[in-house]
């Protein structure tokens, strides 16, 4: 059995937590705004300079352990050392993690051997936090037990798993359970799980339930999310064309996610069962034809990602055929229409500046799709080849004086990051209803304040998951609506952060809810 099989085997018995980002005071994180990184590292004996700096060089932010990784502190110093020399930081995996299946975290043993852990890698500059494998499954005791033991001793490095995504689930319902149940028992800082969407035998159908409801879990704890993409061909999933590998990272772009896995970077040692594939690097450690692939992307999901993890997410919708959990796309203040297939990602800078992450959502071939925008003066376009806004040409759409349009034309699952200049004040409040919560965080009675409603809207409650509560059918105009803490059907729900969400023909207002209890 392989060091990382090993590692594998000891997280899906007992680990694979993440920190709290609360930890001693002022302790900071160490996480990029966004992060790239590939699943698995150099093995030992290539763990060179050159590849090093081969990763950093294809826009890698973060290394992970080898897939025959010792764990010895000798190999992840060195690791650590080559890493910090490039601009990069190290999940470590270290072997003395492995003696807690034998001792408790509170015994001497134990927190003698969790000091010297801490102590080998701190202060390092390419250490980024303590790396415990992968796909973990309850029970959690013993997760929570050591999170908060490193946690207390190193509280500005985290402890990281990646989590089972939604592929990995006969349905929806049972993910979110054990996605729900890890962070409910488990201090975390990010929240990170992989899904793989091409299968031989067809694609899964859930890319877009992964990514929703990835977004409304870290949403409602108040965390980032990574999510690892499918790279390479093996057993039981598919060749991916270059146009599909972007989709998958353009679309999780459009959900806000702020982290992006490769599976694989370097390919796994060739064996019967799992008939690996070249990855970006091949066993022989000579590069393959992704690794072009990979750094263009790496250059603009960076430039794009970065930019997007400093403001605030609004919205992600898509146009027909809307696939299965995802939200149909509604025109609103910022866009009167979109044509094209196409996933939209609304987001707001500080500034109040609206941004647009529009995405191709056909992988196969290049697509141009429309915007009408309505009062929006001007249009820049982010180019990552210079990391630079360029102004974008804009023509005149229908009778309305206020309204343009965009023409984007954009290759296989491909995208483009838009901000709408000169839509603040009247220009983007004088359509579409309005939706506010009186008092955040609020107890006992919510109330909802709407404005500017036209005939049929339609108001909603969600939980985290997505799942509706409540809906109301308020009459046009102005009003307000209470909601008692409850459900369609009288039981009531548990403290915690709601989403409320009202439609008219004209668009949609969002809100998000914080209740605490009656």
């Amino acid at each position: 059995m392989s060091r990382m099989e090993r590692s594998r085997w000891l997280v899906l018995a007992l680990l694979g937590c993440l920190l709290s980002p609360r930890g001693a005071a002022g302790a900071a994180s160490v996480a990029p705004a966004f992060v790239r990184f590939g699943w698995v590292s150099p093995p030992l004996g290539s763990t060179t300079d050159a590849h090093v700096a081969e990763m950093a060089a294809a826009g890698l932010d973060l290394m992970l352990p080898a897939d025959d990784d010792s764990g010895r502190v000798e190999d992840n110093r060195r690791r650590l050392d080559l890493a910090a020399a490039h601009g990069m930081r190290c999940l470590v995996f270290d072997q003395r993690l492995e003696a807690f299946l034998r001792w408790d975290v509170g015994s001497p043993e134990g927190r003698a051997r969790l000091d010297s852990i801490v102590v080998d890698y701190r202060d390092h500059p390419g250490f980024f936090g303590y790396y415990l494998g992968d796909e973990p499954r309850a029970p959690w005791r013993l997760l929570h037990e050591l999170g908060t033991a490193l946690r207390d001793r190193d509280p500005a490095h985290p402890v990281w798993s990646d989590l089972l995504g939604r592929g990995s689930w006969p349905d929806t319902t049972s993910w979110l359970s054990y996605m729900r149940s890890y962070l409910d028992s488990v201090p975390a800082r990010v929240l990170c799980a992989n899904h793989y969407e091409f299968r031989v035998d067809g694609d899964l159908g859930t890319f877009f339930e992964h990514a929703a409801g990835m977004r409304a879990l870290a949403a409602a704890r108040g965390m980032p999310f990574w999510s690892v993409v499918l790279l390479v061909q093996h057993r039981g999933y598919r060749e991916v064309t270059p146009g599909m590998l972007r989709w998958q990272v353009a679309n999780l772009l459009a959900y806000g996610c702020r982290g992006i896995g490769y599976f694989t970077w370097w390919t796994p040692h060739r064996d019967t069962l799992w008939d690996w594939h070249d990855a970006v690097i091949r066993a022989d450690g000579t590069r393959s034809p992704w690794y072009d692939v990979v750094s263009a992307l790496d250059r603009d999901a960076g430039a794009a990602g970065s930019r997007l993890a400093a403001m605030r997410w609004v919205s992600t919708e898509c146009t027909e055929p809307v696939p299965r959990g995802a939200d149909r796309f509604h025109g609103g203040d910022w866009i009167a229409a979109l044509d094209g297939r196409a996933t939209v990602g609304r987001f707001v800078d500080v500034h109040g500046d609206p941004h647009l992450l529009i995405v191709n959502r056909d992988s196969l071939a290049a697509r141009t799709l429309t915007l009408t925008l309505r009062g929006v003066a001007s249009v820049s376009r982010l180019d990552p080849a210079v990391d630079a806004w360029m102004p974008q040409l804009l023509a005149p759409a229908g009778a309305a004086g206020d309204q343009r349009a965009l023409r984007l034309r954009l290759d296989p699952g491909d995208f483009a990051l838009v901000r709408l200049d000169g839509t603040r004040g009247e220009a983007i409040t004088r359509v579409g209803p309005r939706l506010a919560v009186a008092e955040v965080p609020a107890r006992g009675l919510v109330e909802l304040v709407l404005a500017r409603l036209d005939a049929g809207a339609a108001l909603e409650l969600f939980d985290a998951t997505g799942r509706r509560l409540r809906s109301w059918r308020p009459p046009p105009g102005d009003g307000e609506v209470a909601w008692d803490g409850t459900r369609e059907s009288g039981a009531a729900v548990p403290p915690g952060v709601y989403l409320a969400r009202v439609r008219d023909g004209r668009g949609e207002a969002r809100a998000r809810v914080i209740w605490l209890g009656r």
